[in-house]
């Protein structure tokens, strides 16, 4: 995992192009050994969420990767050796704090938040959850019959209408 940075070391030092390019090229051909275990390490510790987990490191490595261009320069305007020193430098130094970090807090063991709490080991179960929620064999006509809500004791009789014609019925003294 820290072979890329210690060839970025060595090409900081280097004193020829020829040494610089050879040891720029096994340092990006040792970066593919580190980078496919990096990405393999998302499967390890939650399958099921290694796709929103690959996508929130590689969402933060390309802020990085914006923001390198910029820096490099800031750092290299004047495009000395010295300055091109300080960027393969500052890679390594960045290199390696990563390489510390994972070693330190990395793991390849699933995590417990990983995977859902289990729940009673039963047998498979086509139908679950077709089934219907109620007892067929219960209908209507074996249930008890349903309590009437009880009435209102603050209900109050209809008003009168006083405009209403009042009807005499002859041979009675009741009025309608």
């Amino acid at each position: 995992f820290g072979m890329e940075a210690v060839f970025f070391i060595v090409v900081a030092y280097a004193r020829s192009a020829f040494t610089a390019t050879l040891a720029l090229t096994f340092g990006v051909a040792f970066s593919g050994f580190a980078i496919s275990g990096f990405n393999v390490n998302h499967l390890d510790i939650a399958p099921r969420y290694a796709s929103i987990l690959m996508g929130m490191s590689n969402g933060i490595g390309t802020i990085a990767g914006l923001i390198c261009p910029i820096a490099i320069d800031y750092i290299t305007y004047k495009q000395t050796h010295e300055s091109w020193k300080h960027v393969f430098l500052l890679a390594a130094t960045v290199h390696f704090i990563g390489v510390t970090f994972y070693a330190i807090y990395a793991s390849g063991e699933l995590q417990p938040w990983a995977e859902p709490e289990s729940e009673e080991k039963k047998p498979w179960d086509p139908l679950e959850g077709a089934k219907p929620q109620w007892d067929p064999m219960e209908s209507a006509i074996t249930s008890p019959p349903e309590k009437l809500p009880p009435t209102n004791p603050f209900a109050q009789p209809a008003p009168t209408n006083p405009f209403k014609a009042q009807m005499l019925n002859y041979g009675s003294m009741d009025q309608g």
